[in-house]
């Protein structure tokens, strides 16, 4: 199924992807001298940057739009950023909706699992994984959860279940209850061995 969907300073080509559903495509289309230079050349290139560094956030803003919007649990968004907002080389994204927690204090809190491939070269592209909360659209947090892992976050009563990587014990899972309070940090256990101690790596929330 395609559809044509117009939205004003965003041109990309987006795949939806679900396990449950066909994939579907939308188009949204003297030495004085010298150091005086240099400071030139270097504020410049911090301008220069720091234009690109709105683009991008600009960017990715509209996508979060776009797929709050929809809210459709499990489906994966792919998406490669053009080179007229990055130019650093290659930026792509697998952002998939998670769901949403009832929160006691805020309300709903929405969760977008966001994958993230960046480099120079499509052979050594670097991963890393993020996972973003937001309440009414707006993002009221997220946190760093290291490069890329072969199951998505999920959410079930009211918990986010995470899964460590593939390196790990694939039977271990780590859940995080978000119904009262909003957590600061957990413990992602990748082992659990026999003497009872676990292995595994903290992570810590960033809230707004």
């Amino acid at each position: 199924m395609k559809n044509l969907i117009l939205l004003p300073l965003l041109f990309l080509s987006v795949t939806y992807t679900s396990a449950f559903q066909n994939s579907e495509k939308i188009t949204i289309e003297s030495s004085s001298v010298t150091e005086q230079a240099g400071k030139v050349k270097l504020n410049d290139n911090n301008k220069q940057r720091a234009k690109e560094i709105e683009r991008i956030n600009s960017f990715d803003r509209k996508l979060e739009k776009l797929i709050l919007s929809k809210k459709q649990i499990g489906k994966k968004l792919f998406i490669s950023v053009p080179r007229s907002i990055y130019k650093e080389g290659i930026l792509e994204y697998e952002i998939t909706y998670l769901g949403s927690i009832h929160n006691q204090k805020i309300g709903n809190i929405d969760f977008l699992y966001w994958e993230i491939l960046s480099g120079n070269y499509r052979d050594s592209l670097r991963g890393s994984s993020y996972i973003k909360l937001y309440s009414k659209n707006k993002q009221i947090g997220g946190v760093y959860i290291g490069g890329l892992y072969s199951s998505a976050p999920r959410i079930f009563n009211n918990n986010l279940i995470l899964k460590p990587d593939s390196d790990c014990d694939q039977a271990q899972s780590t859940t995080i209850n978000f119904e009262n309070n909003l957590p600061y940090e957990f413990f992602l256990t990748c082992n659990q061995h026999h003497d009872g101690n676990a292995s595994g790596d903290i992570y810590k929330f960033i809230y707004s």
